[in-house]
This record gives C-alpha cells, structure tokens and sequence, in this order.
C-alpha cells in the first residue's frame, strides 16, 4: 500500500517538469511545492549548495562534468519525489537550448522587403546608367567604323577630291596621311594625279583598334593637246619660200 502512494506521488510530481521546462523553472517549482530552500536542498541531497544555485539560476558553467551533474540530479529528484530521468531531460533540454543560440530561431521573412541604405541606392543607379551608356554605345566603342567615301572613276583633270562622311571620334587615314575630320563627321581631301591608275587606300580606326579599309582607284586620263591646223595657202607659201631659199 506505502509503494502505490510513492509511486502516485512520483506521477503527480513528473506532471511537473515537461518536455518544454527548462531545468531552472521545474527544480523551483518543486522546491516551492516541498517549501525547500537551496540550502535545505542540499543538506536533503548532500549536492553542493553552490551547484543547487548554480542550476536553479542556470549558470551552467560552474556545474561540474556531465557525469557528476546527473548524480546530483538523480539524489535531487529522489528528495523531490521526482522520476530520476525527468530533472536530466530538462537540464538536457535547458543546456541544448542555451547552446544553440539563434540556430533554433526561426528564419525571418525571405520575402520581406529589407531596407536599403541612400548610398546603395545612388551606386545602383550609377551601376546602372553606366550599362545602359555601355550597351547604347558598344558599336561604336569595339564595332568596326563605319565609313562612307566619294570618289570619282574617271577625271581629266590632275587635281580632283576624295570627300565623304564617317564617326568624328573615329580616326582617318588616306594613304597613310592623317586626315581631319569636322565634328559633323564629313572630311574631303584634294589629291595630284598621275596618268593612268591611282590607289588610294582609305582607313577608318576606332579608339580600340577596329578597323574598316577601303580601296578606290581613280583613272587620270590627260587631255590630248589639239593639233594645229595649218591652211593649205601658208604651206604652199611655205614651200616655195624654202625652193627660193635654195636656188
């Protein structure tokens, strides 16, 4: 009849410590249950009343090693009529908690908007702004150059013009002779001829060294001086001045 008491009694007394309690508050608990004070605790238990302190305030590093911690804690739950492995679960549970800090919160919001500093926001525009001019003017900053020239085929003059129009950033070149080019981008340059076939090769060079090369040939053909034509009566009188001349 005693055993049944005590074993209800240890029943009742576990209801009070769960899962979910942490050491600290189940052993103050059932100290408040038995009216017992830290010191009566350990004079009951013969545990240190440093270590009884220590685990009710939950300084858990003044405790001794494991082995010893749960000896104590098996001699406290039998003067508290507690299952001796109820008091080691909650020091288990308390312990793991503490050491496991911000690990066990639960993550925040991924979807929240976070806030975003003014410094942040003005790099992002300037990141920004410098893609876009990037992208706007990546042909004409690593594309070929784009030229357009005016020659003539054939000309009977020895002085004629290579005109036309092209990028002004762009550097131009005619037969290797530098070439200006206005800020609207069109450039002319007279050129001597000689009889016959003239080359010239025209080149366009971007800043990055691209280049567009273009070939013209001009064809000088000289006007024929006309022969002069002398009247029949002044070579008659020509000739017979010479027979005078002789005889």
């Amino acid at each position: 009849m005693c055993m049944m008491v005590i074993t209800k009694t240890k029943v009742i007394k576990s209801s009070m410590v769960n899962e979910q309690k942490t050491i600290q508050a189940a052993l103050r608990d059932l100290m408040a249950d038995k009216n017992l004070s830290a010191q009566k605790l350990s004079d009951l238990t013969d545990v240190p009343t440093r270590f009884v302190d220590a685990i009710i305030k939950g300084d858990f590093n003044k405790l001794p090693a494991k082995p010893y911690i749960r000896g104590y804690l098996f001699k406290i739950a039998n003067s508290l009529d507690v299952e001796n492995d109820d008091l080691w679960r909650a020091y288990r549970f308390s312990t793991e908690t503490a050491s496991s800090g911000e690990s066990d919160m639960l993550p925040g919001n991924r979807f929240a908007l976070k806030k975003i500093s003014p410094s942040k926001v003005i790099g992002l525009i300037v990141a920004l702004l410098v893609i876009i001019f990037f992208i706007v003017r990546f042909d004409r900053i690593v594309g070929s150059p784009d030229i357009r020239v005016v020659t003539p085929e054939i000309v009977s003059e020895e002085i004629t013009t290579i005109s036309g129009d092209m990028d002004p950033d762009d550097r131009l070149t005619i037969n290797g002779e530098l070439i200006y080019v206005t800020d609207d981008g069109s450039f002319s340059k007279d050129v001597r001829l000689e009889a016959g076939i003239n080359t010239f090769q025209i080149v366009a060079t971007r800043k990055l060294g691209r280049q567009t090369e273009i070939t013209r040939q001009i064809i000088y053909e000289p006007k024929e001086e006309p022969e002069e034509i002398v009247p029949v009566e002044e070579v008659e009188n020509t000739n017979n001045i010479e027979e005078n001349g002789q005889n």
